[in-house]
């Protein structure tokens, strides 16, 4: 895990977080490959991220809510 596999700058678009207003902005994104067996135990914080569980690679485009997220899921698994 000590090289990136990714780096992407993302576009954040303007939103409201806490009804509060946040402005249009950019994220960098940076990944790394982590690979682990889907029989390893998920430990979930529930206040954090309840919705975390292993899926299946080729199921990944039924849980992209974000196109352009889509694109830097496919550049990751091309490259694996």
């Amino acid at each position: 895990m000590d090289k990136i596999i990714s780096l992407d700058i993302l576009p954040v678009f303007g939103h409201l977080k806490n009804n509060q207003p946040v402005s249009a902005h950019l994220h960098l994104s940076v990944a790394y490959l982590l690979s682990a067996s889907e029989d390893e135990p998920l430990t979930i914080k529930p206040d954090e991220n309840s919705g975390v569980k292993w899926i299946a690679v080729n199921e990944l485009t039924n849980y992209v809510s974000e196109p352009h997220m889509q694109v830097v899921y496919d550049k990751i698994l091309n490259k694996h």
